[in-house]
């Protein structure tokens, strides 16, 4: 079964999952910030367009997404940065815009490619909050044998 978000399915819909946790963590301490990613291994963040999160507490929210080499096709590396941009904006970082903070949660990657470039420009250009693990479960270097 595939996670949903907004459509009440208490077997499948994340954003009611998150809203009864959060809640639940709010009643005990009202002061902690409460981050909630999205689908598809929190690479999808488009569905709280529609349906965003409430909570009782306000300004405790912070949306969280993700991003690795392996997240869009192929093809990403053929992007020019302007449309790497504009789709992880679409994907991800519109939420800004909606008044939420948002933190990429887990980014990494292996070597220093052109999505790994592209991506810390985009994080210096927009200052935006994140979190960092190399894939590989440790910093390396590709000369290293």
């Amino acid at each position: 079964m595939e996670a949903t978000w907004g459509d009440n399915n208490p077997l499948t819909d994340w954003r009611r999952a998150a809203s009864i946790c959060a809640e639940k963590v709010l009643k005990i301490a009202p002061h902690w910030l409460i981050i909630v990613a999205g689908l598809n291994y929190q690479l999808d963040l488009t569905p709280i367009f529609k349906h965003p999160l409430k909570l009782s507490v306000e300004k405790k929210l912070v949306y969280s997404g993700h991003l690795y080499s392996f997240s869009w096709p192929p093809s990403w590396a053929n992007f020019s940065y302007e449309a790497f941009k504009k789709k992880l904006f679409n994907s991800q970082f519109f939420i800004r815009g909606l008044g939420y903070p948002i933190l990429l949660g887990e980014f990494g990657n292996n070597k220093r490619d052109t999505l790994w470039n592209y991506l810390i420009r985009y994080l210096n250009e927009t200052d935006v909050d994140w979190t960092y693990w190399p894939i590989d479960g440790f910093k390396c270097d590709p000369n290293e044998p």
